[in-house]
């Protein structure tokens, strides 16, 4: 309504008729009550058109366009009216003048129209002291010295299209005590200080309207000297409204707000690239209202949108519903300000923080987007306190959400928080505070790095928070203590951590859902947290994560009643110390508690540890703890994990009353000492129930470990391990199984219905004492390799195989005061390969198939046992080569045998055998000693006391040793019998090749059996020898091997033989009742004498058309030249170097060439001595004469061997033959030992036609010089 009463006023003034009409061409002073219309450009040195108290009202001034120039002296002025009324000019030109229109003192009722003033030396308009209804339109100011326009003390200005441009040192419109004013659609263009100076003398100006101004001016403050130039300059201005004007190049600001500015209204204002602020107020002044505004491009330096500073609680802004606060430095800059409402803007795109407070407080900050700002979205800095921020809409700033820096008290909540994407993002970022801040009830979302950021910071409260989708959600870092974190949900964090506490004490985490993170909540450095009532669900995406990590150095934490469920990795990580009690862990695919490294003085009660079962999966594993000391109790659902607890490397747990079922392993410890185990159930495993792999030092006593699928207990690589008052029952494999451990004690435990009782391998320097083992459906006790043990009074009964067994070199154990009985499948004691064992003082090992049974086992004490009703025998003893003491025992009543020995030296002291249904002593290939008398009682009729078959060797110290009621003696071999075997046929005075029939020919196949009887006759039953094919000589036929008997010669038998020759052995069968040296030799009928030829022979000997036998009669050297003539001798030195191939060529006078070759792998020098003999008489069984060539080497490396390579190249008529001759004779060379022994080397022949030669070659094996 006001703005149509102006435009009406205006039209009525235009269209009045005055009722005179004048004409004039010069300056001058203008009566009233006239119009005057200038006829043509004029000029002056004083002022030009004056209307004041002496002319009269009603006055226009038309100058049709035309032009009053003046000289630019001060206080000239182009018109000038003062105290007067109803005075109208128009359409003139003013330049040069110092004002250009003067309109004061009074005067109402002016009208100032399409008027163009410039090149004045002072103000275009200077109107004062003029009452009311004063009306300035479409008037153009252009370059004034000083300003566009003054205004004071006026009332009802009407300030409307006007043009003021170029001003140079002032405002273009300064305004002091104008009240009740309209300016509008005016253009200010290149102001050089301010737009409006509204109050620019201290003056009020009241209810004012500033509308549809355009500001276009670069208020550079660098060419006038004043840095606080603005478009709208705010001195003194109370209930006035500044709407839809549009500023670009505001200078320092588009508004300016200072003092004493009451209840203004900026509205929906376009303000432009000011070089500090769109709006800046710098104090003073309330209640003022900057709303729906679009302020934009403030860039220089700290610009911002809006900048308030100084601002006291009682000079509150209100700054709502703007619409674009955007492209700026800062948004909204608050410095010093206080009571700021903040709400409904829009922030955006600003190149620092959207909205930015420093020392600001009880700041309203509600309701605002603020989205793509370059820093921050919201910043609360340098002791901000009291402030609400709620409702904001925050998103895609490049750092920072909401910043909350070195302030407190501050409340954020219901906002939307998200997509904070460059660097480190962070929806809240909290830092360096040191009182309450309340964080609660907002949505953070798709912030790149952080969902809240914060460190230095104290006594922040997050609740009710929704984080999700963020790199990290909460991370509290360095010195924020005294934390609260409740009720919040953290999802779906990318590659960071949902909850991050580090270097922060007491802080409280309760009641939160943090659930489907990439990776783990972490706890860091951080003491006394208790985090309470929390789920972590799904989390862990990433390789390696957890659900929640605690580091190292925290201490006196307190994790209890949180539910840990479903994590791709681990559940809770633990690297600090405190307590864990009351949680649920289930279903993670890893491990459900991880303890490492630095955690000490942890307790971890009445948990539930449930489904971890992929790969090496458990419910709580220790690793790397050193010596922490770790109490793990009363947890009692600790089910069907891979391993029930898992312990590596940690050192000093306790672990009590605990339930561990369903799982592969129930507790798995590893290269871990100093291990506690009290009262804890183990059941149901498929693999073991305790497992124990290099842990020293480790007490087990009390638990229970049944119905595992392999072991009960597992120990490997363990030294001092302690076994009390355990059960372990019905596992399949072994109760306890032992490897590779020393100095174990286990004592009173309980193990039935295993597979095996106790399984013992390379286990060393223990005690097994006072246990009882029965129904396992295997053996009781095995030891393997295994040493300097005790087993004392253990009780073993009902076991299906053996009570207790060792072997493979278990030696120094002592087995005592035990009782074994019924092992019906097996021994009651049996020990294999294993020496220097002690068994006695046993009361019963009774009721077994052997009582003891002791197998290729020397040194053995067997001493004050009771062997009693055993199927079998009561001692067996087989392949003992060492004296084996049996002594004071009991072997009554065995179905077969007291005492059976087979291949062993025994010493019977006071061992006794009675009603034993067999045999008493049974003795098959054994040396035995009597020590003393030998009672046999209660002989069944049909029982013998004394049986010795193969060989048995029975030593007495007399001969009625034995005292029966009845005697059943049986000698399949004799008494006494010793036998031997050897291949020094000299020290036996056997040769290898003399046959007792000189018809024969004959030679050994293997080494010599010597049988002696030292006493009474016997027989040996089916005697077998074996030999060595590669020994056979290559001219007699395998197939002619039998058992020949030595006596002046080989004598084949005629008994039946059996040849295999496979197994290559030959056998006698049937008895033998003469005792001398045996062995297998080959048998063939001699050659008739041969027919006298030359005196020249082959390289060996042979007999025309006869596969004959070697000679390996002990001929010596001497005798092999008394064959023929002295023989002729060559000698060769030999240098031998390694890897390097030796050739020694010799030819002699009969034209005989021979080779020999040879490669050393060790460096030696020597020679080799090469004798030719030559003979024609003394050649034994009517063999052609020969020739020899003896090759001997005498090295430095005594231990020397190699293969030698023989050749000879030999005439034919050295020979005495004719190469038709050649397949009449048999030609082959002889290798010839130092001990005279002779072996045919396998030999090939070749004829060198050419040169009437006969190439006979041939290799030795590898040979020792």
């Amino acid at each position: 309504m006001k703005k149509g009463v102006v435009l009406l006023f205006l039209v009525i003034i235009i269209l009045i008729p005055f009722v005179y009409a004048t004409d004039i061409n010069s300056c001058q002073t203008l009566a009233g009550d006239d119009s005057y219309f200038l006829t043509q450009n004029v000029s002056t040195t004083a002022g030009c058109f004056d209307v004041n108290s002496f002319t009269g009202n009603n006055i226009l001034l038309d100058c049709q366009g035309f032009t009053a120039f003046g000289d630019g002296g001060f206080a000239e002025i182009g018109f000038q009216a003062s105290l007067r009324n109803n005075i109208t000019i128009r359409n003139c030109n003013f330049n040069g003048f110092y004002w250009g229109i003067s309109l004061d003192s009074g005067a109402t009722n002016l009208v100032a129209y399409n008027n163009t003033i410039y090149n004045v030396t002072g103000d275009g308009f200077r109107i004062s002291n003029v009452n009311i209804n004063i009306n300035v339109t479409s008037n153009t100011v252009d370059s004034p010295d000083f300003g566009g326009a003054t205004v004071s003390n006026v009332l009802n200005l009407t300030f409307f299209n006007n043009t003021i441009m170029n001003t140079a040192v002032w405002a273009s419109i300064d305004l002091n005590n104008v009240n009740n004013s309209l300016f509008d659609n005016n253009n200010l263009v290149n102001s050089s200080v301010h737009g409006f100076w509204v109050g620019s003398s201290g003056g009020s100006c009241n209810n004012n309207n500033f509308t549809n101004n355009i500001f276009d001016s670069d208020l550079s403050y660098s060419t006038v000297g004043n840095p606080n130039s603005a478009n709208f300059y705010l001195d003194v201005s109370v209930d006035s409204r500044f709407e839809n004007n549009t500023m670009n190049k505001s200078g320092q600001a588009g508004f300016r707000i200072i003092n004493n500015d009451i209840n203004n209204t900026i509205v929906s204002n376009v303000i432009i690239n000011s070089s500090k602020a769109g709006i800046y107020s710098s104090g003073g002044g309330s209640g003022n209202v900057i709303d729906g505004n679009n302020i934009t491009y403030h860039t220089r330096g700290l610009a911002a949108g809006i900048y308030l500073s100084s601002i006291s609680d009682q000079n509150q802004f209100n700054i709502t519903n703007n619409l674009n606060i955007g492209n700026n430095t800062y948004g909204v800059y608050l410095t010093n300000a206080n009571a700021t409402n903040l709400t409904g803007n829009t922030i955006a795109f600003n190149g620092n923080t959207g909205i930015f407070l420093t020392n600001s407080h009880n700041t309203t900050i509600n309701s605002n987007t603020l989205n793509n700002n370059t820093r921050d979205g919201i910043g609360l800095v340098a002791l901000s306190s009291d402030n609400v921020i709620s409702s904001n809409t925050v998103y895609l700033n490049s750092n920072i959400g909401i910043n909350i820096t070195n302030s407190t008290n501050n409340s954020a909540f219901s906002n939307s928080v998200y997509n904070h994407t460059a660097g480190a993002a962070a929806g809240f970022y909290i830092r360096d505070v040191n009182a309450v801040n309340y964080i609660y009830d907002n949505l953070v979302v798709e912030n790149n790095t952080y969902g809240t950021y914060s460190r230095d910071a104290n006594f922040t409260n997050f609740t009710g928070n929704v984080f999700t989708g963020n790199r990290d959600g909460l991370y509290f870092h360095f010195f924020t203590h005294n934390l609260i974190i409740y009720n919040n949900t953290l999802t779906g964090t990318s590659v960071g951590y949902p909850l991050h506490v580090g270097l922060s004490d007491n802080a409280t985490v309760e009641n939160n859902n943090i659930s489907f993170n990439s990776v783990y909540v972490l706890l860091d450095d951080s003491n006394n947290a208790l985090l309470i009532n929390n789920t972590f669900e799904g989390n862990g995406a990433l390789e390696t994560p957890d659900a929640i990590f605690i580091d190292n150095d925290c201490n006196n934490f307190t994790f209890v009643n949180n539910s840990l469920i479903n994590n791709l990795y681990n559940g809770l990580w633990v690297d600090g110390n405190g307590s864990i009690y009351g949680n649920v862990f289930s279903g993670n695919d890893n491990i459900g508690l991880y303890v490492e490294r630095s955690a000490q003085n942890l307790s971890i009660y009445s948990n539930n540890f449930t489904n971890h079962t992929l790969n090496t999966a458990a419910g709580i594993y220790f690793s790397d703890l050193g010596n922490a000391w770790i109490n793990v109790s009363t947890n009692l659902n600790i089910t069907n994990n891979t391993y029930g607890i898992l312990i590596n490397n940690s050192d000093n747990k306790y672990l009590e009353n605990n339930i561990i079922t369903s799982g592969v392993y129930g507790v798995y410890v590893y290269d871990s000492d100093n291990t506690t185990f009290i009262s804890n159930t183990l059941n149901s495993n498929t693999n073991t129930g305790i497992y124990l792999n290099s842990t020293n030092n480790t007490v087990v006593t009390s638990n229970t470990a049944n119905s595992n699928t392999q072991d009960g207990i597992y120990i490997t690589d363990n030294f001092n391990v302690t076994l009390n008052s355990n059960t372990l029952n019905l596992n399949l494999d072994n109760g306890l199984n032992i490897s590779d451990s020393d100095n174990l004690t286990f004592n009173s435990n309980t193990l039935t219905y295993n597979s095996q009782g106790v399984y013992s391998i390379n286990t060393n320097n223990s005690f097994y004492q006072s246990n009882t083992i029965n129904h396992s459906t295997g053996i009781g006790i095995t030891f393997a390799s295994s040493y300097n043990n005790d087993l004392s009074s253990n009780t073993l009964f009902n076991n299906s195989a053996s009570g207790i067994s060792m072997s493979t070199s278990s030696n120094n154990n002592n087995i005592y005061s035990n009782t074994i009985f019924n092992g019906t499948n097996g021994q009651g004691i049996e020990i294999y390969s294993s020496n220097n064992n002690s068994i006695y003082n046993n009361p019963s090992l009774n009721g077994n198939v052997y009582g003891l049974y002791l197998e290729d086992s020397l040194n053995m004490n067997v001493t004050n046992n009771t062997f009693n009703f055993n199927l079998a025998a009561g001692l067996y003893i087989d392949n003992t080569t060492t004296t084996l003491d049996i002594t004071s025992n009991v072997a009554n009543n065995n179905t077969q045998y007291g005492y059976q020995i087979i291949s062993s030296q025994n010493n019977f002291t006071n061992s006794n055998a009675s009603g034993n249904g067999a045999i008493q002593y049974y003795f098959d290939g054994a040396n035995v000693t009597f020590l003393d008398r030998v009672y046999v009682t209660n002989l069944p009729s049909t029982s013998s006391v004394l049986n010795i078959t193969n060989g048995g060797i029975v030593n007495t110290l007399n001969y009625d040793i034995i005292e029966t009621d009845y005697l059943n003696f049986t000698f399949n071999n004799a008494t006494n019998l010793s036998f031997f075997a050897t291949n020094d046929l000299t020290n036996q005075g056997v040769s290898a090749t003399t046959c007792s029939n000189t018809s024969e020919i004959c030679d050994i196949a293997s080494n010599l059996l010597v049988m002696n009887n030292l006493s009474i006759n016997g027989s040996v039953n089916n005697l077998t020898i074996y030999y060595n094919s590669s020994d056979l000589n290559s001219t007699f036929n395998e197939s002619n091997l039998t058992v020949a008997r030595y006596s002046n010669g080989w004598s084949s038998l005629s008994n039946t033989f059996e040849i295999n020759t496979t197994a290559q052995f030959v056998r006698l069968i049937g008895d033998l009742t003469s005792f001398s040296p045996w062995a297998a030799v080959t048998f063939d009928a001699a050659p008739s004498s041969g027919s006298s030829g030359s005196t020249s022979g082959t390289s060996g000997g042979g007999s025309p058309g006869n596969t004959g036998a070697p000679d390996r009669s002990n001929n010596n050297q001497n005798q092999q030249q008394e064959a023929g003539e002295p023989g002729e001798t060559q000698t060769t030195n030999v240098n031998s170097q390694v890897g390097q191939t030796n050739t020694v060529t010799n030819t002699f006078s009969n034209g005989v060439t021979s080779t020999l070759t040879f490669n050393t792998n060790t460096d030696s020098s020597g020679s080799v001595v090469v004798t030719m003999n030559t003979g024609s008489s003394g050649v034994p069984n009517g063999r052609r004469p020969f020739f020899e060539v003896i090759f001997r080497g005498n090295f430095t490396n005594e231990t020397l061997e190699f293969p030698i390579d023989l050749r000879f190249e030999v005439p034919l008529q050295e020979l005495g033959i004719t190469s038709d001759e050649l397949d009449d004779w048999d030609i082959y060379i002889l290798k010839i030992h130092d001990n005279d022994q002779r072996v045919r080397l396998q030999t090939h022949t070749e004829l060198d036609s050419a040169r009437d030669l006969l190439i006979i070659t041939a290799k030795t094996k590898k040979q020792k010089m």
